[in-house]
């Protein structure tokens, strides 16, 4: 899905690379801190550390990890509404 999404900008919206870009980079922060997290619990199941959570450790990131996801997707959301605002003019 992401894929065809980074496919369909880079074609049809040039414009927003550096937006797409942006949040191309949170998305994979959150999912190399996400693969962590399973790793992390893959090795407790493994030692028999059951019930097995998330260290408070690394969930501490959690918050730090949404604010970029965050700020990009309302940087693409506002130069997409300035843009369909200047196509209607």
């Amino acid at each position: 899905m992401w894929i065809k999404a980074e496919l369909i900008q880079g074609l049809y919206l040039p414009e927003f690379d550096a937006e797409h870009l942006e949040l191309s980079c949170a998305v994979r922060n959150y999912k190399i801190w996400l693969a962590k997290g399973l790793q992390e619990l893959s090795e407790k199941k493994m030692n028999n550390n059951l019930p097995s959570t998330i260290s408070s450790e690394h969930m501490k990131n959690y918050s730090e990890l949404l604010k970029p996801f965050i700020q990009s997707s309302s940087n693409i959301q506002e130069k997409a509404r300035i843009l369909l605002s200047d196509l209607n003019t």
